[in-house]
């Protein structure tokens, strides 16, 4: 005879395989929940294995990549503003002084005028005629222009003593003086005066047979005038 549970109204052995069948079936979901939790963990250290092994690869391509690229340039710094230069102030110079070059004096210019006796003088006297003022016009202009040294010096021929002729001499000498000092004005200290008498002939005072020559002893009465002048370069 069966036996009968109250509660649910089942027999008692029913009940009993129902609990077995209910007791297995929750060991096989055991069993099932424990594989799907071992198949979870496997494949979550499956992916992390692989997420490892991919970093790493991509870290080594990485540092090989570098290692076959050109270095980077050196970083330069910006150039430094440059302040724009300042112009430098004008210099001011001062002119140079002109040297004004000076004067150089050149060899003394020497001119010297021959007069005749005869045109300025009466014969044996010492007094100037007025046709001679034409002839000392010409040396009072030489001396004007060039103002220097002036020496005048008297001659006679032979005829006559040396005394004689040395005192005419020098009186026609004296005379020309006076006449440039007093008509031209001319300083009477820049003037000498010598009379040398019958010395130094131009002429022959006789002819080879020892008679007298009147031609000769005219030229040898003269006065000369030489004048002696400085002239300056640039005047």
């Amino acid at each position: 005879m069966r036996q009968i549970n109250e509660k649910t109204r089942m027999c008692i052995p029913c009940m009993q395989r129902m609990e077995k069948m209910k007791g297995g079936r929750r060991v096989h979901q055991d069993q099932i929940s424990k594989a799907g939790k071992t198949r979870v963990v496997l494949a979550w250290c499956v992916a992390g294995l692989v997420g490892i092994g991919i970093a790493a690869f991509a870290s080594i391509y990485a540092m090989q990549k570098r290692k076959h690229q050109a270095p980077p340039p050196p970083s330069t710094p910006p150039p430094a503003a440059v302040e724009p230069e300042k112009p430098a102030p004008p210099r001011v110079v001062a002119p140079r002084p002109v040297a004004t070059p000076r004067p150089r004096p050149v060899a003394p210019q020497v001119v010297t005028f021959s007069l005749q006796g005869d045109a300025l003088f009466e014969f044996g006297k010492s007094t100037l005629q007025h046709s001679a003022e034409s002839s000392l016009a010409k040396v009072a202009d030489a001396i004007a222009q060039h103002p220097a040294k002036v020496v005048i010096h008297g001659y006679t021929d032979s005829i006559g003593t040396l005394q004689a002729n040395t005192t005419l001499s020098t009186q026609r000498a004296e005379s020309v003086k006076a006449w440039l000092v007093e008509t031209r004005k001319i300083s009477p200290d820049a003037i000498t005066v010598e009379g040398l008498g019958p010395k130094d002939p131009v002429a022959p005072n006789t002819n080879a047979d020892g008679s007298d020559n009147p031609e000769g002893r005219a030229k040898n009465r003269r006065v000369t005038v030489t004048v002696t002048g400085t002239q300056i370069e640039g005047q």
